[in-house]
């Protein structure tokens, strides 16, 4: 599931516009755009081709057309401005609040039914329970659940040297009797951790278990609301009590602290000035954006974090404070680098940061990519000049043939056109190759463009699109020295690679 169409729309007319996000499995959702809330949602037959908006009914107002892959169009209209409620309003919400006090009684009434059935059921069992609450006999039967029986979720991140390394969704039922409370199933909501933006574990009678644990693998750096639904019961129940929880699952939850001091230190590296940044607040941020943390972040002390990503091979990562708001970043993981800053820059809201990088490995990267658009370039404008020069001796060979028919030579007419068959194939064969050159450059040209991205991601705000513009000017102009120069914001790679063999042999 996968988004189509996103338009941005002010739905509820409160002068703030929200994002609208058409999915190829027929969802139409509206958030907040600065908190991502849910405003609403709703489902149609198909996938969804497009979101338009527009005064379709010339009525002064734009609605919100929504046009499905089958032909399907559907209209909605906004949402208007809070007005003073009249009495016909006042008559209608008292009339909801009084039909939603009915659903909380029918939903208390569907409990009470559940308990006397699960009540009976232990009647017909014949199972004895003493004051201590543990169940006596040999079948330990019990159809009814402890009115304090309470489910608990957590997440744990486990690295495994065999398997892939992901996270664990434990759910754990406690409280007095839960040796014999069980859960039977659960069902996790969350968008983007698995296909159908849910998973279903069920599990039969005999093989209820107290403990269930789920495994989640979370492709990108991004936090996710999971909700849990969890039935439990006995393996005699009926019945099954339905417990809800909400947890989130962090930004950054395939980064695991480290201990020790002594770990290879990556000479790519980020740093960056902000004066009003002080340890306590990065600490901060780690303890919010992080699963696992380290017990000393919450000291709100600390000037040398170090950290490994699961997710990049155990990629050491390391972050340096030091005095007047100077951090140094130290990975070789440019998109890691981005991930953190970004994050960082937003907990901190910081509105505009310029930065000095130094990644050569992505630095070689970028130049042999440049070298390689450039022989493409080369290849392709020859290819193009093959073609006219073909094109001029084609004009050439119908013309003979057209004089040979004149003049009644058919021998020469049928030299004149197998000729121009050869001709016709050469000119095929260099269109099926110019097309698979343009084709290569292209998809060049768009790595090219996601490398310098990746740079502008180290930045924040007005700088940011700053270095964009300048490094494709200069990737226009081949000038491979300035571009380097503009990527890494004016750093000097000899005084900066002095600086550190000097740090670190003093460390």
């Amino acid at each position: 599931n996968y988004p189509t169409s996103i338009l941005a729309f002010d739905y509820d007319q409160d002068g703030v516009q929200e994002v609208l996000s058409g999915w190829s499995k027929g969802k139409v959702d509206v958030r907040r755009c600065r908190s991502g809330e849910l405003m609403t949602r709703t489902f149609l037959p198909s996938g969804i081709a497009g979101l338009v908006i527009g005064d379709y009914n010339q009525e002064g107002m734009d609605e919100i057309m929504c046009c499905c892959l089958d032909g399907t169009v559907k209209g909605y209209s906004p949402q208007g401005p809070a007005a003073p409620r009249s009495v016909v309003q006042l008559a209608k919400d008292q009339e909801f609040e009084i039909t939603t006090l009915r659903q909380a009684r029918k939903t208390l009434m569907d409990q009470l039914d559940m308990e006397m059935a699960n009540i009976k059921v232990a009647g017909k069992l014949k199972t004895t329970t003493p004051a201590s609450g543990v169940i006596a006999g040999d079948d330990k039967k019990l159809a009814t659940i402890h009115v304090k029986t309470n489910v608990e979720c957590g997440m744990e991140l486990r690295e495994q040297e065999d398997g892939q390394p992901h996270i664990v969704l434990s759910v754990e039922v406690t409280g007095p009797r839960s040796e014999n409370t069980l859960i039977k199933s659960v069902v996790v909501f969350a968008e983007g951790l698995f296909n159908n933006e849910s998973h279903y574990v069920y599990l039969p009678d005999k093989s209820m278990k107290k403990t269930v644990n789920i495994p989640i693998f979370p492709d990108k750096d991004l936090p996710i609301d999971v909700l849990v639904k969890v039935l439990v019961g006995t393996t005699f129940s009926e019945q099954f009590h339905v417990f809800e929880l909400k947890k989130q699952l962090p930004r950054f939850s395939m980064i695991l602290p480290l201990i020790e001091d002594r770990i290879n230190v990556p000479t790519s590296m980020v740093r960056f000035h902000h004066e009003p940044i002080k340890s306590r607040h990065v600490c901060q941020w780690l303890v919010e954006e992080f699963l696992v943390v380290h017990s000393s972040w919450r000291e709100e002390n600390v000037n040398h974090i170090r950290m490994k990503s699961i997710r990049h091979g155990g990629q050491s990562l390391t972050l340096e404070l030091h005095g007047e708001g100077q951090v140094y970043m130290y990975t070789n993981e440019i998109q890691l680098a981005g991930d953190l800053i970004q994050s960082l820059a937003t907990y901190l809201n910081i509105k505009d940061l310029n930065v000095e990088c130094y990644f050569p490995a992505y630095e070689e990267y970028i130049l042999k990519l440049v070298e390689k658009v450039e022989e493409q370039q080369m290849l392709f404008n020859r290819l193009r000049a093959e073609i006219a020069d073909h094109s001029n001796l084609i004009r050439g060979l119908v013309v003979r043939a057209e004089d040979a028919r004149i003049n009644y030579d058919m021998t020469g007419v049928r030299q004149a056109y197998k000729s121009l068959h050869e001709f016709n194939l050469d000119l095929v064969r260099g269109h099926t190759i110019r097309c698979g050159t343009h084709d290569q450059l292209i998809e060049m040209q768009r790595q090219l463009n996601l490398a310098v991205q990746q740079y502008g991601r180290l930045r924040v705000g007005k700088s940011k699109s700053t270095v964009v513009a300048e490094a494709r000017d200069f990737l226009q102009s081949s000038e491979k020295a300035r571009l380097l120069e503009v990527l890494r914001g004016h750093l000097d790679e000899e005084k900066y690679l002095s600086e550190e063999r000097d740090r670190r042999g003093h460390a």
